[in-house]
């Protein structure tokens, strides 16, 4: 009986886990470069990007008109691998979390740059159009 309850409870802690995982950003709209990106006012968009944290080069952000979208949230998802990696191999992801907050069309550009001097290595623009 008491191993019965132990199994039980530890299917409820995991469903309880996975349920809280992602929150509101699971739903999101993963926005492609090609074409145009079709939103609804209201809406979560993401931007996901593969960056390497030990090289000087970040992932930054420019909004075209932050009264229709707006920064909400970054964060830096490490890779995880059993396999021992090569020194200076990258992994993580770097997504951007963006609220689409008025009707219109607006750009998003993503930029590759080198910490300390802006220096650009790669440019990214998103395009979004946004409906009510």
């Amino acid at each position: 009986m008491r191993k019965k309850f132990v199994y039980i409870l530890m299917i409820v802690l995991v469903v309880a886990l996975f349920a809280s995982c992602g929150g509101s950003y699971a739903a999101s709209k993963k926005l492609s470069e090609q074409g145009v990106n079709r939103v609804k006012a209201g809406k979560t968009m993401t931007i996901s990007q593969d960056e390497n944290q030990s090289i000087p080069y970040r992932w930054h952000y420019v909004i075209s008109d932050e009264s229709l979208v707006s920064f909400t949230k970054e964060e830096i998802k490490f890779g995880f691998s059993l396999l021992p990696k090569k020194s200076g191999a990258g992994g993580e992801k770097h997504r951007f979390y963006f609220e689409a907050t008025g009707a219109g069309e607006c750009t998003i550009e993503l930029r590759y740059e080198h910490i300390g001097d802006d220096q650009l290595a790669v440019s990214e623009t998103y395009t979004i159009l946004i409906s009510e």
